[in-house]
């Protein structure tokens, strides 16, 4: 256990260092950080406040999960971020818990019926595993070790289903 100990520290002093030289204030950070907040913007001026309670419980699962799964897959070594907004175990902060909740929180308030949200869950799992991830490999913020876009799509609809499953058992 000592000797684990030793490495993390090392592994967490060399992340530091990478985060102070290479991430903290760069464009890549500024990115994400403006991403999140933009998120929050759109997010604040279109949300339901009649439903919010509920759209926020669903936003919360998604975001749960999301954390987990990419924890999951980042300490598997199924991917990397050369790029964070903060030296954090949590890799990608401000996807896992603001912009994916938030992209599946307006589908979750918009497309009320099983049907429609499927279509819009198949859509956001699209445009997330065939779009947004190419453009964060291409940007360096994402790179995939051993793992592939045709791998998330399922794994994003799914976890869209499942937060709207959860809280419709939750909520009724």
């Amino acid at each position: 256990m000592d000797e684990m100990i030793k490495h993390e520290t090392k592994l967490s002093d060399m992340v530091m260092d990478h985060w102070l030289q290479d991430d903290l204030f760069t464009w890549r950070w500024w990115l994400l950080l403006g991403a999140g907040l933009l998120a929050i913007i759109v997010f604040y001026k279109a949300l339901d406040r009649s439903r919010k309670a509920e759209i926020m419980l669903y936003g919360f699962f998604i975001a749960l999960l999301a954390t987990f799964l990419d924890i999951l897959g980042w300490n598997l070594h199924l991917w990397a971020y050369p790029h964070k907004l903060l030296p954090m175990c949590t890799p990608l902060l401000p996807v896992d818990y603001v912009v994916l909740p938030i992209f599946y929180m307006l589908i979750y308030q918009r497309f009320r019926s099983w049907k429609s949200f499927f279509w819009a869950s198949v859509v956001l799992a699209f445009v997330m595993s065939f779009i947004l991830e190419p453009v964060f490999i291409w940007i360096e913020i994402y790179k995939p070790l051993a793992w592939k876009h045709v791998y998330s799509f399922p794994i994003y609809i799914a976890n869209g289903l499942l937060g709207k499953w959860v809280i419709a058992k939750l909520t009724k």
